[in-house]
């Protein structure tokens, strides 16, 4: 048997290549085409970053909205800490920044509520109000809302407003915080207290912080109507003028509003400088508000009465092309203070005509001046359409009165009535002041009685009618319109201590009354309205030498005393048996008063102490 040998594999057959003689070399096939375009570097780079510029081109709407809200809010914010210290001049401005910038910013239009608020727009106040717990104020708002609310006499919010502030305030913020106790302390009527704490804090500061918190002490003091006092505010008001700095136009416009609402004999007596009141206008004004240039104005007048139509001159060429509104003051201005021939020379011909603003700025001008023809003409102008029916049957009644046809006064005046609650809450406000105006006091009476019934008039209107009350209306008639008030305006302590006086005079919840008025007379000690409420208060309870009491160690000016606290002092003093009483009695003027305070005067009272 022949034995196979196993062939040897690991080296390769060195015949192989030999055997195969037509092999070929193994060769890779591949099909590529035409390149395509993307698929080049250069060119996805071109998409990838086209891409790009697109993704931020559509972003750019969102980013920028983003961007210019971000800036409204910091404006807002600007604004509002301005806000806080009284610097209307700075933060004003950047507030319309920020509310041309973007308004519908929730800082922006929260800002732009406060401002309001503080102006005196209800709404505003409503809105700002609904939202204090929403946890979302920052510190100067707080601040500002407390403010608003504290110079209202809202001392409960502006506590609440305070008791929300965090604990790390800013050094602007604590300065502010400052000014809002004061403000409290002024609204309960402790303008001393105010006062001394604004001046105790700022001995420790210079600069313009102490500066606002020395504006403060003396609005404080002020708030005294005190002479002393006065003088004392305007020392330190000219302070605060010679340092020039952000606090010296609101200390100049605290000081021209008291100069201007201030008897001559009180002006006087005041320390201000000639050239900060009337003469040279100081740099600070250049920054001020055109109103504050009609202040300036009024000032100058007051000064020197020959300069009076220089000065009217000047500020007419100087508004001559002034916005709308500003142009609008300007004559409103010059209406108030009697100037009608120069109204109807700055309004021209053209702006009553085409403007209903300034038709009825013009129409009182013309009603002023008893030009019924050119009155008549304007009622039948284009812009005429434009005024209320209420107001153009107000005109007619004028008119018809003024010509003596009082069959048709009467049926214009009745067509007023009519129309009043149709009107707008501002409508009823020009139709109100211009009564008041012409003296039509029975008018004026049923325009707040129409105004009181609205909600967003309430209160101010349940005031002016309780002004418009002659000083004899008897008690009894009086109290329903202070319950209404007080309803209205809880806060409202002046009020409070009218009504409880009120009771008092005419028997009413002696006990409450008499509670109320020993607690506003802890208060406020050194007020004659509070002795003499809580004097009436102990009278009417049999305790005569008590409410004598009262008055011991006050320095009470007996001459210029109101006609009802003197009969209260002498029902006191008869009460006692003191033998002074028939002296004061004889400086009372009895046509001065209530029904209820003639009862004070008479023998049997003044023996029961009732």
């Amino acid at each position: 048997m022949t034995s196979k040998t196993e062939p040897d594999h690991s080296e390769p057959d060195p015949r192989s290549e030999e055997e195969l003689p037509n092999r070929e070399p193994e060769i890779t096939l591949s099909y590529e085409g035409p390149k395509s375009w993307i698929s080049e570097p250069k060119n996805l780079r071109i998409i990838v970053w086209g891409l790009i510029i697109l993704a931020l081109f559509l972003a750019m709407p969102s980013a920028y909205r983003a961007l210019k809200s971000w800036r409204a809010t910091q404006l807002a914010g600007e604004a509002n800490a301005a806000f806080i210290l009284g610097d209307t001049a700075t933060g004003l401005p950047l507030l319309k920044q920020a509310m041309t910038l973007s308004l519908g910013t929730p800082a922006v239009l929260h800002a732009a509520q406060l401002h309001n608020a503080g102006a005196g727009d209800k709404t505003s106040l409503e809105a700002v109000l609904s939202r204090l717990h929403s946890g979302t104020w920052s510190p100067a708002e707080l601040l500002e809302l407390a403010k608003i609310t504290a110079h209202k006499g809202d001392l409960k919010t502006a506590s609440e407003a305070l008791s929300l502030l965090p604990k790390d305030l800013s050094a602007n913020e604590s300065i502010a915080q400052i000014l809002v106790e004061a403000a409290m302390k002024t609204s309960q009527g402790k303008g001393n207290e105010g006062a001394d704490l604004c001046l105790a804090k700022a001995a420790g500061l210079e600069g313009v912080r102490a500066a606002y918190l020395k504006n403060q002490a003396a609005v404080s003091l002020l708030s005294l109507n005190q002479l002393e006092a006065t003088q004392q505010a305007f020392t330190i008001l000219d302070s605060v003028l010679t340092e020039d700095n952000a606090a010296s136009l609101p200390a100049w416009k605290i000081i021209a509003e008291t100069l201007l609402s201030s008897p001559k004999e009180v002006v006087s007596k005041l320390p201000v400088k000639e050239s900060l009141k009337f003469s040279e206008q100081p740099r600070f004004l250049k920054e001020a508000s055109p109103q504050d240039q009609l202040m300036l104005a009024d000032l100058k007048i007051l000064s020197d009465p020959s300069r009076k139509d220089a000065v009217i001159k000047d500020l007419t060429a100087n508004y001559s092309n002034a916005d709308r509104e500003q142009m609008l003051n300007v004559a409103r201005w010059l209406n108030a203070r009697g100037n009608y021939a120069r109204t109807v020379e700055y309004a021209g011909p053209e702006r009553p005509r085409n403007d209903t603003h300034w038709l009825l700025v013009v129409l009182d001008a013309q009603f002023s001046q008893s030009h019924w023809k050119e009155v008549s003409d304007m009622l039948e102008s284009p812009s005429s359409t434009g005024i209320p029916d209420a107001v153009k049957s107000l005109f007619k009644a004028r008119i018809a009165t003024i010509l003596g046809n009082q069959t048709d006064a009467e049926d214009a005046w009745k067509s007023v009535r009519s129309l009043l609650p149709l009107e707008k809450p501002e409508t009823l406000a020009y139709i109100a002041e211009y009564e008041e105006r012409i003296g039509s006091t029975d008018q004026e009476i049923k325009t707040m009685r129409e105004m009181a019934g609205r909600n967003e008039t309430r209160k101010e209107a349940l005031i002016k009618l309780i002004l418009l009350q002659p000083v004899t209306t008897p008690a009894s008639k009086m109290i329903p319109l202070y319950v209404d008030l007080i309803q209205s305006a809880p806060e409202f302590s002046v009020a409070v201590g009218d009504l409880a006086y009120l009771r008092l005079l005419s028997g009413e919840d002696i006990q409450g009354s008499a509670k109320t008025s020993q607690e506003l007379l802890k208060a406020d000690p050194m007020n004659l309205a509070r002795i003499s409420a809580a004097a009436l208060a102990l009278l009417r309870q049999g305790d005569a030498q008590g409410a004598l009491h009262l008055y011991e160690g006050k320095s009470i000016d007996w001459a210029k005393a109101p006609q009802p606290w003197r009969a209260v002092h002498y029902a006191v003093l008869a009460g006692t048996g003191d033998p002074s009483a028939e002296s004061v009695k004889g400086t009372i003027t009895t046509s001065k008063l209530r029904t209820e305070e003639k009862d004070l005067l008479s023998p049997p009272t003044n023996k029961t102490g009732l």
